[in-house]
């Protein structure tokens, strides 16, 4: 992966308000439609998945205080006989290369998988992976 991409998620991860949450309606539909996609492979690998909306509460100075909201698309995965709700979070950015599934452990914020969104088979099997790794060190069975 060039080193932009990574820079790119970095910044973004590291800053929300430099863009992760903000997108223009259009482009959360196209993500929520790539996540979905992803979430059908990976419920093929007998994981449990829920698409959902992040939504980010940002300060605004709009002739006077106030709340903006912010919605982008997120993908919850679990293990199919896991005890904790969710194991990981997948979601869309948007890279100068592109954009990018990223995956991350739910007690985590860097990724640990990522890849194009033009490859979701590769994708799903790292996040199967890491998802079973960290059922393992549970004690659970992914």
């Amino acid at each position: 992966m060039a080193t932009d991409t990574m820079r790119e998620i970095s910044r973004q991860q590291d800053e929300p308000e430099a863009g992760f949450c903000e997108v223009s309606e259009e482009v959360a539909q196209e993500h929520a439609e790539r996540l979905d996609a992803l979430g059908e492979v990976l419920r093929g690998h007998g994981l449990r998945t829920l698409l959902v909306r992040r939504v980010c509460l940002n300060m605004r100075v709009e002739q006077a205080w106030g709340w903006a909201r912010y919605g982008r698309p997120e993908l919850i995965v679990a293990g199919r006989d896991s005890v904790a709700n969710h194991a990981a979070w997948v979601g869309v950015l948007d890279t100068p290369d592109g954009p990018f599934f990223v995956a991350h452990p739910a007690d985590e914020r860097f990724p640990r998988v990522q890849g194009p969104v033009t490859d979701p088979i590769g994708v799903a099997d790292g996040v199967v992976q890491m998802v079973q790794a960290m059922a393992a060190q549970a004690g659970e069975v992914a």
